[in-house]
């Protein structure tokens, strides 16, 4: 969890029947709606790498406005989902809005520019985690059916 200003970011590793997934929930603690995105797995690189390009391209520790061009938008397709990654401004300052569309519904979070590293890094904890656990799996199924009687 990451709290910044008047809300609260929970990144959850999920699993269901398809499989695993990343749900990113965005709270406001002065109420309102709770709003959320699931990542697949196999789309969570790909997300961080993107988190990463714009962290490295237009920085987050500026403390100012930011006087540049925001970047363009950016879009990724995992299975029948679209993410959308939005940079906006306002009073506040710099901001990412991270929607998913579905069937013509979307939801979304809004990311301060402030926390995009953090929120970065505990993405990328999960994709190590997820990477080493894909790893063991692949490992385990590869042994020898001999060694498999041991375990």
């Amino acid at each position: 969890m990451m709290i910044k200003d008047y809300r609260r970011y929970y990144l959850d590793l999920k699993e269901n029947a398809r499989g695993r997934f990343l749900r990113v929930s965005q709270t406001i603690t002065r109420g309102g709606p709770r709003s959320q995105i699931a990542l697949p797995a196999q789309g969570m690189i790909e997300f961080r790498d993107a988190l990463t390009d714009l962290l490295e391209e237009f920085g987050a520790n500026d403390g100012g406005r930011f006087k540049g061009d925001l970047p363009e938008e950016r879009h990724m397709k995992v299975d029948n989902k679209n993410f959308y990654f939005d940079i906006g401004q306002n009073n506040r300052g710099v901001y990412m809005r991270i929607s998913e569309v579905k069937n013509n519904f979307r939801t979304s979070i809004t990311i301060p520019e402030k926390c995009w590293i953090r929120f970065r890094d505990i993405f990328n904890d999960y994709c190590d985690k997820m990477k080493k656990s894909s790893d063991s799996i692949t490992a385990e199924n590869n042994l020898p059916t001999s060694s498999n009687s041991l375990k």
